[in-house]
């Protein structure tokens, strides 16, 4: 997956929020994107685990035509997390399902919260305000033709707020 990454060239200022199936047609997401080129510095498993699978030193390329508060193409300056929705799910069956709350886990949160707050600590340059949704940063208004929805309506991105917001108290 590092193949289809840049190395950084500005701070880190954001995060975006992903989600996508853990497999697609019995592969596993990685292969999947690596197929279409496309990366994520890290996937939150189902059950809380995380893996890294870009470097923090390169940019993933995640977030694709995209644009938040004057910035654009935020693969250069954003953190690209995947929420990994379990199964393997054709696109019809991932975009019912992350309209569903039951779809992400509370091990899902509390893992994404963690990993947040260390990305904040690690980059004072990230802000609250700055951790945003994929469908926020490249949905119809940004990219009419071609909108992303995730993580999707069922995803509670106050929920992951408070509980960042917790670490940071």
């Amino acid at each position: 997956m590092d193949e289809y990454s840049k190395p950084l060239l500005e701070d880190w200022e954001g995060i975006v929020i992903h989600s996508a199936s853990e497999f697609i047609n019995k592969k596993p997401i990685r292969d999947f994107l690596e197929s279409i080129k496309v990366s994520a510095h890290y996937f939150v498993r189902p059950k809380g685990v995380v893996k890294q699978m870009v470097p923090l030193y390169r940019q993933a390329k995640h977030a694709g035509v995209s644009r938040w508060k004057g910035m654009s193409n935020l693969n250069k300056n954003f953190i690209g997390i995947e929420i990994l929705v379990e199964g393997d799910n054709t696109y019809e069956e991932f975009l019912r399902k992350i309209k569903r709350p039951e779809t992400f886990t509370a091990e899902q949160y509390e893992s994404t919260a963690i990993l947040c707050y260390s990305m904040m600590s690690k980059f004072p340059t990230i802000s609250m305000d700055n951790i945003v949704m994929h469908s926020e940063v490249s949905g119809p208004d940004i990219r009419p033709d071609d909108p992303k929805y995730d993580p999707g309506e069922g995803f509670d991105m106050d929920l992951l707020k408070s509980k960042i917001k917790y670490f940071t108290a």
